[in-house]
């Protein structure tokens, strides 16, 4: 699999020191990859359900509590296109 494909969500990543997610830490709680949450991060405009980040020193953070209230679900659909499954057919 390659390391922009992560496929499970881990609900159970706990935050950092002081309750901060960093992006790879997000990006572990989501399923998704880190270069999936910079994009995420420096999109124009932001996805709704990204709350606005804080900088501490060069790192870009997420507080435990902004997280929550967003309520990030990790159940959403995956970004990309659908898998093709066929239909079952009658005869």
């Amino acid at each position: 699999m390659s390391p922009a494909a992560k496929s499970t969500p881990n609900p159970n990543v706990e935050p950092g020191p002081g309750g901060l997610y960093t992006i790879r830490m997000l990006a572990e709680r989501l399923g998704l990859s880190v270069s999936t949450m910079r994009g995420y991060v420096h999109a124009h405009p932001r996805p709704a359900w990204l709350p606005e980040p804080e900088r501490v020193g060069t790192q870009l953070v997420w507080t435990a509590e902004a997280l929550e209230q967003a309520r990030i679900d990790t159940a959403r659909p995956r970004p990309g296109r659908p898998s093709r499954t066929k239909a079952p057919t009658t005869p």
